[in-house]
């Protein structure tokens, strides 16, 4: 067996689960298979488990890279190995900061913000969402400036969600008199 055409999960995305479910094309009657950090490992039939069925469920315990390498066993022989690619990250990034040109505004001035955070494992997505006063958050980039007309205290709140989907959430209230 040298690929194994049709196998799960996606080896390019990020999963915020800790349970994988893999699958691969039916081409033997016994595989033999591991699940660790290793790129290029090599199956060992006195370590590493068998099994009659395409289809396998595991929980994978702390967030990383990891590989699934599988193979046909047949006679106590090992066919070619297929390596594929499991990235788990269920950490949410850090709680964005927000920074605000002031606090108080009087009617009419721009409100100038700007969000910072981090993610170590997986990275960041591309956009920030802002909600005022708990509307539909909107994408923003780093930096966003907004024009304040209503008087009131008003609550900005920044969302931010890494590449698995995590997100994590910050909140700070801007006065406009």
């Amino acid at each position: 067996m040298n690929k194994l055409p049709k196998h799960s999960p996606n080896s390019e995305r990020w999963y915020n689960k800790t349970q994988v479910r893999l699958f691969w094309s039916n081409s033997g009657s016994h595989y033999i298979y591991a699940i660790n950090q290793a790129e290029d490992y090599q199956l060992d039939i006195k370590s590493d488990q068998i099994t009659e069925s395409n289809k396998l469920v595991r929980n994978i315990s702390r967030d990383g890279i990891y590989f699934f390498h599988i193979a046909n066993w047949q006679d106590g022989d090992i066919g070619s190995t297929a390596h594929f690619k499991i990235k788990i990250d269920t950490t949410p990034p850090k709680s964005p900061k927000i920074f605000a040109s002031t606090e108080n505004l009087r009617v009419g001035d721009i409100l100038r913000l700007g969000f910072k955070s981090a993610d170590s494992l997986s990275g960041l997505q591309k956009n920030y969402y802002v909600s005022i006063d708990n509307n539909t958050g909107l994408p923003s980039s780093e930096q966003l400036y907004i024009p304040l007309s209503d008087k009131a205290k008003h609550l900005i709140s920044v969302r931010v969600f890494d590449r698995a989907g995590n997100f994590s959430e910050s909140r700070k209230y801007i006065e406009v008199r």
